[in-house]
Protein backbone atom coordinates (compact mmCIF):
# COMPACT_ATOMS: atom_id res chain seq x y z
CA UNK A 1 0.00 0.00 0.00
CA UNK A 2 1.28 3.28 -0.73
CA UNK A 3 1.63 6.70 0.77
CA UNK A 4 1.40 9.81 -1.18
CA UNK A 5 2.85 13.00 0.64
CA UNK A 6 2.61 11.35 4.28
CA UNK A 7 -0.93 10.90 3.61
CA UNK A 8 -2.51 7.28 2.71
CA UNK A 9 -5.25 7.51 0.53
CA UNK A 10 -8.26 5.24 -0.31
CA UNK A 11 -10.78 4.70 -2.57
CA UNK A 12 -13.83 4.30 -0.42
CA UNK A 13 -17.55 2.62 -1.31
CA UNK A 14 -20.56 2.04 -0.55
CA UNK A 15 -21.24 -1.22 -1.46
CA UNK A 16 -18.55 -4.01 -2.25
CA UNK A 17 -20.17 -4.45 -6.11
CA UNK A 18 -18.90 -1.01 -6.46
CA UNK A 19 -15.43 -2.01 -4.85
CA UNK A 20 -15.18 -4.55 -7.09
CA UNK A 21 -15.50 -3.16 -10.05
CA UNK A 22 -13.25 -0.64 -9.28
CA UNK A 23 -10.32 -3.20 -8.55
CA UNK A 24 -11.20 -5.22 -11.40
CA UNK A 25 -10.42 -2.28 -13.65
CA UNK A 26 -7.74 -1.47 -11.81
CA UNK A 27 -6.01 -4.63 -11.95
CA UNK A 28 -7.16 -4.94 -15.94
CA UNK A 29 -5.45 -1.22 -16.51
CA UNK A 30 -2.14 -2.47 -14.35
CA UNK A 31 -1.88 -5.84 -16.66
CA UNK A 32 -1.64 -3.86 -19.58
CA UNK A 33 0.66 -1.37 -18.30
CA UNK A 34 2.94 -4.20 -16.95
CA UNK A 35 2.99 -6.36 -20.60
CA UNK A 36 3.92 -2.86 -21.03
CA UNK A 37 7.21 -2.71 -19.48
CA UNK A 38 7.94 -6.03 -20.55
CA UNK A 39 6.58 -8.27 -17.94
CA UNK A 40 4.79 -11.62 -18.31
CA UNK A 41 1.05 -11.35 -17.21
CA UNK A 42 -1.36 -14.66 -16.85
CA UNK A 43 -4.35 -15.26 -16.87
CA UNK A 44 -5.37 -16.93 -13.67
CA UNK A 45 -8.54 -18.19 -12.61
CA UNK A 46 -8.05 -15.72 -9.75
CA UNK A 47 -7.56 -12.99 -12.60
CA UNK A 48 -4.32 -11.45 -14.16
CA UNK A 49 -1.10 -12.53 -12.67
CA UNK A 50 1.99 -10.94 -13.24
CA UNK A 51 5.11 -12.94 -12.96
CA UNK A 52 8.06 -11.72 -11.36
CA UNK A 53 11.53 -11.37 -13.12
CA UNK A 54 15.41 -12.44 -11.25
CA UNK A 55 16.74 -9.22 -10.12
CA UNK A 56 20.23 -9.99 -12.15
CA UNK A 57 19.23 -11.53 -15.01
CA UNK A 58 15.89 -9.99 -16.22
CA UNK A 59 14.34 -13.54 -16.56
CA UNK A 60 10.91 -14.60 -15.93
CA UNK A 61 10.76 -16.64 -12.48
CA UNK A 62 7.73 -18.68 -13.32
CA UNK A 63 7.75 -20.66 -9.91
CA UNK A 64 7.93 -17.37 -7.93
CA UNK A 65 4.91 -16.25 -6.52
CA UNK A 66 2.28 -13.86 -8.70
CA UNK A 67 1.00 -10.48 -7.87
CA UNK A 68 -3.03 -11.11 -8.90
CA UNK A 69 -4.56 -7.44 -7.46
CA UNK A 70 -3.49 -4.20 -6.89
CA UNK A 71 -5.11 -4.55 -3.08
CA UNK A 72 -7.66 -6.34 -1.22
CA UNK A 73 -11.19 -4.66 -0.13
CA UNK A 74 -11.50 -4.30 3.24
CA UNK A 75 -14.63 -3.61 5.43
CA UNK A 76 -14.65 0.15 6.88
CA UNK A 77 -16.02 0.66 10.76
CA UNK A 78 -18.59 2.63 8.92
CA UNK A 79 -19.94 -0.17 6.96
CA UNK A 80 -18.24 0.93 3.81
CA UNK A 81 -15.84 -0.42 1.29
CA UNK A 82 -12.47 0.52 0.92
CA UNK A 83 -8.51 -0.35 -0.53
CA UNK A 84 -5.68 1.38 -1.49
CA UNK A 85 -5.81 4.55 -3.96
CA UNK A 86 -3.29 3.34 -6.91
CA UNK A 87 -2.72 7.04 -7.95
CA UNK A 88 -0.51 6.83 -4.77
CA UNK A 89 2.26 4.98 -7.34
CA UNK A 90 3.65 7.17 -9.74
CA UNK A 91 3.01 4.46 -12.19
CA UNK A 92 -0.56 4.70 -12.01
CA UNK A 93 -0.90 8.26 -11.18
CA UNK A 94 -2.86 8.73 -14.01
CA UNK A 95 -4.82 5.38 -13.89
CA UNK A 96 -8.55 7.04 -13.48
CA UNK A 97 -8.02 8.98 -16.49
CA UNK A 98 -6.98 6.20 -18.49
CA UNK A 99 -10.11 4.35 -16.84
CA UNK A 100 -12.58 7.03 -18.29
CA UNK A 101 -10.90 6.80 -21.58
CA UNK A 102 -12.28 2.91 -21.59
CA UNK A 103 -15.84 3.92 -20.09
CA UNK A 104 -15.50 3.87 -16.34
CA UNK A 105 -17.50 5.91 -14.46
CA UNK A 106 -15.64 6.25 -10.91
CA UNK A 107 -18.44 5.45 -8.24
CA UNK A 108 -16.82 6.17 -5.06
CA UNK A 109 -14.98 8.40 -2.98
CA UNK A 110 -11.10 9.42 -3.36
CA UNK A 111 -9.78 10.50 0.38
CA UNK A 112 -7.32 10.53 3.09
CA UNK A 113 -7.54 7.32 5.29
CA UNK A 114 -9.02 7.95 8.16
CA UNK A 115 -7.30 8.02 11.26
CA UNK A 116 -10.09 7.07 13.32
CA UNK A 117 -10.50 3.91 12.09
CA UNK A 118 -6.94 2.78 12.93
CA UNK A 119 -7.89 0.86 15.62
CA UNK A 120 -11.57 0.16 15.03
Amino acid sequence: MGYHMDKHIILEFDTIQKAQTCLAVINQLAAVYWVSQGYTVLDTPEGKALVGKNAATGEDMPDSEKTVTWDIIKLSPVNTYYFSDPAQNENFSLWMERAAAVGYVFDGVQREFPAEWVNA
